[in-house]
């Protein structure tokens, strides 16, 4: 077996990778990017986002939800906008989101990490 490498782009620290239409789309934590391939004519995308994003979930009006260290946004497939949406726990400065995925009933469910590893301050989980 041979494993290839695609795309040009490193993550420093690459997490969650989806299929969506076709492409390979994962996020880099802390390299505050979106990256999204197509392995089959190798066009690659990489979205600055300006933070840590942890998770990126297609949209069915195109584009992607993603959520990182100051809550929900959408991004912008084609002009890499990001607009901001909420963000569920503004209180808790030193948590940002990690992971999140779509249910099967289209609900993104996502979950927040304690930066700093308090006692208490570990995970949310917001619908």
């Amino acid at each position: 077996m041979t494993i290839d490498c695609v795309g040009e782009y490193r993550a420093k620290w690459g997490e969650g990778p989806i299929w969506v239409r076709g492409r390979l789309v994962y996020v880099d934590i802390e390299g505050h990017r979106v990256i999204s391939i197509d392995p089959g004519t190798g066009d690659e995308r990489v979205w600055e986002i300006g933070e840590r994003v942890g998770t990126v979930v297609p949209r069915v009006s195109g584009g992607f939800v993603i959520a990182g260290d100051s809550g929900f946004a959408f991004l912008d497939e084609e002009s890499g906008e990001v607009t901001r949406i909420a963000d569920p726990e503004p209180e808790k400065e030193n948590n940002r989101f990690n992971d999140g995925k779509c249910a099967p009933d289209g609900h993104f469910f996502a979950g927040t990490i304690s930066l700093v590893k308090k006692e208490g301050r570990f995970v949310s989980f917001v619908a």
